[in-house]
This record gives C-alpha cells, structure tokens and sequence, in this order.
C-alpha cells in the first residue's frame, strides 16, 4: 500500500511540474503567437536561450525572430484533391509582409492572376505539355519537381516574373490544413457570404465560390477566400492563449509530417530549415528508399475521392530485389465532374516512384502492359497521353525517379508493378532497411511489406518511415 501512495505522489508532483514549466512558457509564446495570429504592435525578440525547458518543448519557436525581420513570404494554397508533388494544385497565394518583427500585412490572390502578368514563355516538363499543350510553362504548374528545395527555387523565379520585386521565402500548404485549422478555433461566420464556414463545410464551399458561374476576370474565388480568410484570422485573434498555443503546435506537426513545405531564399537559414526536414527534399540516404509521387493532370479534382495501397515485396539472397505494386482506386462517382454534387472524374495521373540511384530497374508495368523505358520524347510534340506506353528516368544525385501515365477512370482501379534489384547492404548489423516516404496531399498511405514471403509491416502511414531489420 505505501508503495501504491509513492507512485501516485510522484505522479502527482510531476503532473504539477508540468503544469508549473507550462505557464513558465506561456510567457514567451505569448509574445510568439501575437507575432504570428496578431498584426500592429506586437513583436517577439525569441525565445531566451536560457530557458531550455521552453524550447525543448517546441524547438521551432527558437530564434524565430531572425524569419521575421523585414520580410516577404508567398504562402502557397494548395488543392491536394488536384494532387501535385509539394501536395497540390496551386490555386491561390498569399502575400505576407513581416517588419521588424511585425505582421505588417497579407493578402489573398488568384494565381491566375499573377501567371497572367508573366510575358517570358519557358519550356515545361513533357508531361505538363502532354497534358495541357500549351507550348509553354506556367506559375500555377510550377511544383513540378519532387524536391522542393528545388520546386521553391522555380516557383520562386515564376514570381518574380510575374512583377514581385523581393521574396524571401516560399511555403506551401494544404487545404487540410484549413480544415485542421477550423478543427480548432470552431465555426467562422463571413458578412458577405450566407453559408456557415466549417472543416467539413470549407472545401466545398470555397470550390462553389471558383467554379460556379466562373468567367474569365472574375474575381469570386479570391473575394471569397479574403472574406473566409479574414474571418478565420480575426477569430483566431480573438481566441485564447491556449487555443493558439493549439495553432502553433499544429504548425508544427504539419511541419513535422511535410504537410508544410519551406523553401527559403537565404542559403543560411534554408540549410537549418532542411537540417529539421522542413523544406522537402529528398534526403540523404544509403539504404533502400521508396517514394511514390502523384500528380492529377487531368484538370479536375479526382483527388477527393482516390484510395491507394502500397506493397512491398523484398527478397533479401545475394543482392536485394524488391517488387512494388500500388494499387490506385479510383470512387468517383463519374467520369466528369457534376458540381456541386462532385468535383472529380477519370484520374489522369503521371505517376513518379523514386527509388535509389544504384537500383537496377527490371521491370514497369500497369495493368499487366509492360512499359518501355524512352527518355527521347519530343519535348514539342510528345505522344499522346492515352498511347504512352513508355517510362522515364531522371537521376539526381542518390536517387532515381522513374515516371510514367496511369489513366484510372471512375468507378475502376489500376495496378501498377515497379521490379528493380539493389546490391546487398554491407552492414552485417542490419539485414534490410527501407525509407518508405508519403507525399504531402495524402495523409494516410496503406502500406505493407514482406521479407522473403513473410509479412514484416502492415501500417497506415501518417508520415514518413524508416523501417529496419536486424540480422
């Protein structure tokens, strides 16, 4: 019995520790979140070094300060249900000024907008002009790399194209965090727009107010953006301390899961960005890795209702061959979009797998239809999408990505088969090891693995994994 009352007043002490630590903080992310959720006056100097307890507990807020003197970021709005490799299509973006540590401004604007301003006509990826023939790139397709550090740095010059003078940063979102966002500070009410503004209402809400009775010029989408989103930032100033202690830490997870993309303009500060994994590249790896990427090019918003299942076959003799099969639902209603009822149809998705660079490639197939490798497409004059049978490599440093069409339509699904062979890991410690990635846009991915026939994974993955077996 005395050893029962001993753990539960240790219990008890640490709980009030926690309490007592957790009030010392809000002092100083109090300053914080007036910077981030406040505009005016307010600043914040960081968070005093001294107080490791502080930033343990949230390691970002350390040294923010030095982001938010006199600066420009454009905030990417992307639409993961027209899936895209940093996470989807980029409809909209804000402008947010910072001075001297202070919010001073933002503002919401159509992309399309901007990519109107843009006179200098560069050549797009074969795979966007196979899809949209445009016979030139554009800002709104310009996430186009898997790596971001290097997706940030061209979205980057397609703004300064189109009339920005300075920016300092890139970072890209998803509509889900919106939703999350929602989540936690409740029900928002916009003056101008009659409907309740929701998680579960914003998505299709915000897609009546583009696409219904859309004409070119009108500006429905980012009026009605500003009004969701100046409702949403004055009720979160309106929120208590806790609540956006709430919003910093969801920051951060999203950060954490790369639902949050950063791309900066400063070589200094984006190599601590990427020394935390915060800028969405591909890593540095010397085992097994395993990334698929999609991207809908089907000009639609089929996303919303894609399911996919990752498998992982592995045969550890004396090299590593490993079978992946992904399997993409399609549960769409239709084969076009019926607004407001639905927003999706057939799924028209350049599908990319990087794996890693010493990979000897056997095999790429969908459906059971062999694909050939053709890395000598006309970049003007492509194929047409629906009689592409071949493959595509591109190799960056450790890795290779190799990409290809899969054209699932409503109501059906694909499989796709990727074989490739890897030499045997020369640690003696570890018998296998794999680096299976979830592309930002998707926030659970199926994934199982087998080791020589037997079943060594079956997880939904929330973020990015390493998986390791020991001899």
């Amino acid at each position: 019995m005395k050893k029962v009352i001993v753990v539960i007043i240790a219990v008890a002490m640490m709980l009030v520790g926690i309490v007592i630590v957790s009030l010392r903080c809000l002092g100083e992310y109090n300053s914080l979140v007036k910077v981030i959720f406040f505009g005016g006056t307010h600043q914040f100097t960081g968070i005093n070094n001294s107080n490791n307890y502080c930033v343990s507990v949230v390691p970002f807020f350390k040294n923010l300060s030095q982001y938010t003197q006199d600066a420009t970021y454009i905030v990417l709005f992307q639409n993961n249900s027209e899936i895209r490799p940093s996470g989807g299509f980029m409809g909209s973006f804000a402008r947010v000024q910072f001075e001297n540590n202070v919010l001073k401004n933002w503002e919401i604007e159509n992309i399309h907008v901007a990519d109107g301003q843009i006179t200098t006509e560069l050549i797009p990826p074969i795979p966007l002009q196979q899809a949209f023939r445009l016979g030139f790139d554009t800002l709104r397709n310009s996430n186009w790399e898997i790596d971001f550090t290097q997706a940030g740095a061209i979205i980057n010059k397609f703004f300064l194209l189109s009339g920005e003078e300075k920016i300092d940063g890139i970072i890209a979102v998803n509509t889900g965090l919106i939703k999350k966002w929602l989540q936690v500070v409740g029900t928002i009410r916009t003056p101008d727009y009659p409907e309740l503004v929701t998680a579960d209402t914003f998505y299709d809400l915000a897609q009546r107010y583009a696409e219904q009775s859309f004409f070119p010029g009108s500006t429905q989408k980012q009026d009605y953006l500003r009004a969701v989103g100046k409702a949403l930032w004055d009720k979160t100033q309106q929120s208590s301390i806790f609540t956006k202690i709430k919003l910093a830490r969801l920051i951060y997870d999203q950060l954490e899961k790369k639902q949050i993309l950063i791309w900066l303009a400063d070589t200094n500060r984006a190599l601590e960005i990427s020394h935390k994994e915060w800028d969405g590249g591909l890593g540095n790896y010397e085992v097994d890795y395993l990334y698929p990427v999609e991207s809908n090019l089907g000009a639609n918003k089929a996303n919303c209702c894609i399911d996919r299942h990752l498998v992982q076959e592995v045969t550890l003799d004396k090299d590593i061959q490993s079978s992946v099969a992904i399997e993409l639902i399609n549960e769409n209603p239709s084969n076009t979009p019926h607004p407001p009822e639905s927003w999706g149809g057939d799924y028209i998705n350049y599908e990319r797998i990087v794996i890693p660079a010493a990979a000897q490639i056997t095999k790429v197939a969908v459906n059971d239809q062999q694909y050939v490798l053709d890395n000598n497409k006309d970049p003007i004059f492509p194929p047409n999408i629906d009689k592409d049978f071949g493959y595509s490599t591109q190799t960056q440093g450790k890795f290779t990505s190799i990409g290809f069409w899969t054209l699932v339509p409503a109501q059906k699904s694909i499989k796709i088969q990727l074989v490739y062979k890897l030499p045997l890991q020369k640690n003696e410690a570890v018998n296998y090891e794999v680096v299976v990635r979830r592309q930002p846009g998707i926030y659970k991915l199926p994934y199982r693995l087998y080791i020589n026939g037997k079943k060594k994974v079956d997880q939904i993955l929330e973020a990015d994994k390493t998986f390791t077996f020991s001899n």
